[in-house]
């Protein structure tokens, strides 16, 4: 098969990679362990941290090795996951399977992204990444609404049901990894140093590295949204049953708003960059003010952004990168994040245990304000 079918091989990929049958119901499964908010959170530390250990050297071997083979490796590694928490019952076990986690996402943290964008370049198709990339999303997300949809349901049957069936869906993720097709690319330099030195010289781009901080920013606030979406719909009175069909109506709207991206963008022009934070700190404001039962429907406000922000920013960075460093300049980018997840989410976790999760949404909506002021000025004047 040739280059041009890795971008239906993409989408597959997706779509099959987030098909996370526990994504309704994490949070309940690690509360029945009798695990703590701040202790959940602390997952995401353990993640975190190994994914920064990892992320340079994965983005290292990728412009090195080659996409396809760091991406095998990295999905099973993600495979391991959803298994290791199928056979384990200790705490230590769950954060085996998130060092697993983060193994994983770091071999493919900027990989997967490149292997298309390379692709894309090669079949002389650059100026479509953004649409390409939206599709993209709007597959995960439909892979989304089918698990969320389901997930309730098999958590209902077995605890670690919903853990299985991801497992199985992440298993055809590898098989579908076997399958892609290495673009052509210029190969970065034999000299480790001189690539490292390339790689590290793109970020001090200030374009670049004002756009990268704006996407940490806007990634946060998209990603706390996950771990507190749960804990909220109990505060307003959902079931547990009823998680499934509220998450799936979000992940809808960001299909449908990711697909479209690129129209969008092109209407709003230069207050696209504005409109991303402005939809993110309006939805957790309401969200901290209002705790009736349909309250729960302003976090499709932050589904919205979710939806309109990845396509655009992502193809906005990457512009920015060459070919031969991109993975590595990703994987920089991925580990920056993670350096921010790895310790705001527990912080987030711990006020929302000693205060109240609606605290913890304000506090996400007036730092995202504060530093969205503080970013714009600079990424507009850039652009302009």
């Amino acid at each position: 098969m040739g280059i041009e079918h890795n971008i239906p091989k993409y989408y597959l990929y997706s779509f099959f990679g987030l098909l996370n049958f526990f994504g309704p119901i994490y949070i309940l499964f690690f509360q029945a362990y009798s695990l703590s908010l701040t202790q959940i959170m602390l997952f995401m530390t353990v993640y975190g941290v190994v994914e920064i250990i990892f992320e340079v050297p994965t983005g290292v071997i990728s412009d090195y090795m080659g996409r396809k083979k760091t991406m095998i490796v990295g999905a099973f590694f993600i495979f391991l996951e959803p298994l290791t928490i199928v056979v384990g019952h200790e705490y230590w076990h769950f954060i085996m399977a998130y060092v697993f986690l983060g193994i994983g996402s770091a071999l493919l943290s900027g990989t997967d992204e490149s292997i298309v964008y390379d692709s894309m370049i090669q079949m002389r198709k650059k100026r479509d990444y953004k649409k390409i990339y939206g599709t993209y999303i709007m597959f995960g997300q439909i892979g989304l609404i089918i698990s969320a949809l389901v997930g309730s349901y098999l958590f209902e049957i077995n605890s670690k049901l919903p853990y299985a069936a991801t497992a199985v869906a992440l298993f055809i993720v590898v098989l579908i990894t076997m399958t892609f097709v290495e673009p052509k690319r210029k190969m970065p330099s034999k000299k480790l140093y001189k690539h490292m030195r390339e790689s590290i010289g793109a970020l001090r781009n200030s374009r670049l590295a004002y756009l990268v901080t704006f996407s940490i920013l806007i990634s946060m606030g998209i990603v706390l949204s996950w771990f507190f979406v749960q804990p909220y719909y109990k505060l307003v009175g959902l079931r547990p049953e009823q998680f499934g069909v509220a998450l799936a109506v979000g992940y809808i709207i960001a299909a449908i708003v990711a697909r479209n991206a690129h129209k969008i963008e092109k209407r709003l022009g230069a207050k696209s960059l504005i409109a991303m934070p402005a939809l993110i700190v309006i939805g957790y404001l309401l969200l901290s003010q209002f705790s009736f039962l349909l309250a729960f429907v302003f976090f499709y406000i932050i589904s919205f952004a979710q939806g309109f922000s990845y396509p655009i920013l992502n193809d906005y960075i990457n512009s920015h990168i060459k070919s031969h460093n991109r993975a590595t300049v990703l994987s920089m980018n991925s580990m920056i994040g993670n350096v921010v997840l790895a310790v705001v989410a527990p912080v987030m976790g711990y006020i929302a245990d000693v205060y109240s999760v609606q605290a913890t949404l304000l506090l996400i909506a007036v730092v995202t304000l504060l530093l969205s002021i503080a970013l714009l000025p600079k990424i507009m004047k850039k652009k302009a």
